[in-house]
């Protein structure tokens, strides 16, 4: 159902993306993931310069991520999104923030 929904308003934003490239500007995307209670986890740069994030709500175990590109910083793209996230290598939950 997340992901069906999440495809949706994606592709309805006015991005212009292409179906098989579902981008959305940034402060959209953010905007989306907060309505699914997802937190950004952590995030990181390929060799290439492309930006990936990832999105969890730590109560439902939902998850995201998104990739950026260098020449389209603004555009967030998901690439994939799950169920039954596992926090850390054994499953232990997620540590309380200092």
């Amino acid at each position: 159902m997340k992901r069906l929904l999440l495809a949706s308003v994606i592709v309805l934003l006015p991005v212009g993306a292409l179906a098989q490239n579902p981008c959305a500007p940034a402060e959209s995307a953010l905007r989306m993931l907060a309505q699914f209670g997802e937190e950004r986890l952590g995030e990181g740069i390929s060799s290439q310069g492309h930006m990936f994030s990832l999105y969890v709500n730590p109560t439902t175990r939902t998850w995201s991520v998104f990739g950026r590109s260098p020449q389209t910083p603004e555009q967030f793209c998901l690439l994939d999104s799950g169920t039954d996230w596992e926090f850390g290598a054994s499953g232990e939950e997620r540590p309380e923030s200092k």
